[in-house]
């Protein structure tokens, strides 16, 4: 993240400032990584990527520097409740598990 953010700033100029997040502060990581098109929160409220799976590990980077936006990625669970039912069947309703469809495939 620290490599990345210097590259930022060094691409941006003189003046640009960045802080970097990874589990250091009450961010929202989950939500930002959806609107910024990396993928969606799926129904076991994990974020998903149709390229990596929910094997995803998030931080930010916040910046003054002006970006231009990337499009969300559309919600692609539709009516699969594959996670549901695997956590309803642990007796984990609403939890988290490893076992979930997504995290395994």
């Amino acid at each position: 993240m620290k490599t990345l953010a210097g590259w930022l700033v060094a691409a941006a100029g003189e003046g640009a400032e960045v802080k970097i997040f990874v589990d250091t502060a009450p961010v929202m990581e989950k939500p930002l990584a959806a609107a910024a098109g990396i993928g969606w929160q799926g129904k076991h409220s994990n974020l998903v990527s149709r390229e990596f799976g929910s094997w995803l590990f998030l931080g930010a980077i916040f910046s003054d520097i002006d970006l231009p936006p990337d499009a969300p990625e559309r919600d692609h669970c539709g009516s699969c409740r594959a996670c549901l039912d695997v956590l309803s069947d642990a007796g984990l309703p609403g939890a988290l598990s490893a076992r979930c469809a997504p995290a395994t495939s």
